[in-house]
């Protein structure tokens, strides 16, 4: 019996590295989630140059400097890293616990006169330590080891004692394995992904509201400057007719023909100016150059023209197949139904009675210096187990629970399928949208080749008095609007396949910005 004691005791060590290393085990060999994503990350960043002067950019440098800059979408970086932490949460659950405890104190007895006693000259002095180790594993096992140690002396005696305990706690029923005890860890891995792939659509609704913005500063720029000519032209007339009327060539009824369209031009000119210095802040909006209030009002280079942008378009079937892989809201659905699974594993674990087995073996050894028979300083060892059942009588509380995710599950099947409809007609629209934006350009391009053959019609018979200022004033205006209209049809197109490219989710490789997982995150350092 002593041998086999004192084998425990040279044990004990072991066994404590033992259970260590098991903990330290279980949270390296977690199940992964295996992911493409994580913050947007850019392979060459666009750095401002400075702070003041004219900002020049084409839509790509523009789209990187948004990213890296516009304070919208830095809110949205951050979401991940948050998620990760609650994963960190979650592990910390298996986290092994160590405890010690350190005393000491002294004793020592009067007589009844307040006389210290002969046999009570000598003071007790006692010190005791203790040292636990605790740790819960995924398997639903728990496990308690403990050392203790006490030394007594005084009166000329002295005594040691030690111990030690090992309690190991199994759960058999509820609580059981891996698929029970880990649901909350693999939730929130499955959240974490599911904010990648929100930074993912965060990426791509910046990159389609920054070549919007783009396009719209584009355009205004460009109807600007037709509409300054357009006024140009308008005070021109006005002097030709003021000319023609002095030598009779015209009645003078036709000056006010000719000065209210230069009233008409100025008053779209104004409109226009608006325009392009609204269109500008939201722009500076979107790139956060810095530079404090003096961005507000710095100056826009934009360099890409508004040019037809001819792309072979892939068949629709395609671009459907395209976006049932790629798209973000349908990739973080078919997530939030994993999830749905993993509460259904929970829930219907939590249907099961509480079922413990426990087991406890320790032992003691007392030790006293002067004492000569070896009984007083023998070893000590103790066993225990038993089973221990616990179940709520009707047990509604996880009963409902269990019917609410299986519920929340064929909800969400429901709500799959639905989007997945959606989908279909998203991409499906936009395919069309882009046929019809390319024939539109063509279109356009043709009524203002027309307008302007028209217009020089109109002013060569108003020269030879065949026509009149309103006629020309008419075909004026009818030639601004084409030219306008050439120009909003081009960045239409170019902005049906934007919308096309958001739309069946392949926006971001188009660009050639990659959405990545970092592998060196706070939950990978352990």
């Amino acid at each position: 019996m002593k041998k086999t004691n004192k084998l425990l005791f040279r044990l004990l060590p072991a066994t404590l590295a033992l259970v260590l290393s098991s903990c330290a085990t279980t949270q390296v060999t977690e199940p992964t989630v295996d992911s493409d994503m994580s913050e947007a990350a850019p392979g060459d960043r666009i750095e401002p140059s400075a702070t003041e002067g004219p900002l020049t950019l084409d839509v790509q440098a523009a789209v990187l400097m948004a990213l890296d800059n516009n304070a919208a979408f830095q809110v949205e970086r951050v979401r991940p890293d948050l998620s990760r932490t609650a994963e960190r949460l979650q592990r910390a659950a298996f986290d092994p616990t160590i405890g010690g405890s350190l005393s000491a104190g002294s004793s020592g007895g009067t007589d009844d006169y307040g006389a210290s006693s002969v046999s009570n000259l000598a003071d007790k002095t006692a010190l005791e330590a203790g040292l636990s180790l605790a740790a819960s594993l995924p398997t639903g096992t728990s496990v308690e080891l403990g050392l203790e140690a006490a030394r007594e002396s005084g009166g000329g005696e002295e005594s040691e004692t030690t111990g030690w305990s090992i309690t190991v706690s199994q759960s058999l029923l509820r609580g059981r394995g891996l698929d029970a005890n880990l649901t909350d860890l693999r939730s929130a891995k499955l959240e974490t992904r599911i904010t990648l792939y929100q930074l993912r659509g965060s990426t791509e609704a910046l990159i389609s509201q920054v070549e919007q913005a783009y396009w719209d500063c584009v355009l205004n720029e460009r109807s600007l400057g037709i509409y300054e000519e357009s006024h140009k032209l308008a005070n021109r007339e006005i002097d030709e007719v003021r000319e023609r009327i002095s030598v009779g060539k015209v009645a003078g009824t036709e000056l006010a023909a000719a000065e209210a369209e230069a009233a008409s031009r100025l008053e779209q000119l104004i409109e226009a100016r608006a325009n392009l210095a609204k269109s500008r802040l939201v722009m500076i909006r979107h790139l956060n150059p810095g530079g404090g209030d003096s961005a507000w009002s710095r100056e826009l280079v934009l360099t890409d023209p508004p040019e037809l942008a001819k792309v072979d378009l892939a068949p629709v079937e395609v671009c459907v197949e395209t976006a049932m892989t790629e798209r973000t809201d349908l990739n973080e659905a078919r997530l939030r139904l994993a999830q749905g699974e993993l509460e259904v594993v929970r829930t219907k674990n939590g249907l099961l009675p509480r079922l413990d087995l426990f087991m406890l073996i320790g032992g003691s050894r007392y030790a006293n210096s002067f004492s000569t028979d070896t009984d007083q300083n023998a070893d000590e060892i103790a066993y225990s187990a038993g089973l221990s059942f616990e179940i709520p009588l009707g047990n509604r509380g996880a009963s409902a629970q269990h019917d609410y995710a299986m519920l929340s599950m064929k909800q969400a099947h429901a709500a799959l399928r639905n989007m997945e409809q959606l989908v279909q007609v998203d991409v499906r629209s936009a395919h069309i949208d882009v046929g019809r934006a390319e024939e539109r350009v063509n279109a356009a391009r043709a009524t203002r080749e027309l307008r302007e053959k028209t217009l020089g019609n109109e002013q060569e018979k108003f020269q030879v008095g065949r026509s009149t200022m309103f006629l020309v004033s008419q075909a004026t205006r009818d030639l601004v609007a084409s030219q306008i209209g050439e120009i909003e049809a081009v960045i239409k197109y170019r902005r049906a396949l934007l919308d096309l490219y958001r739309l069946d989710g392949s926006l971001l490789t188009r660009k050639g910005i990659a959405v990545r997982d970092r592998t060196t995150g706070p939950t990978d350092r352990r």
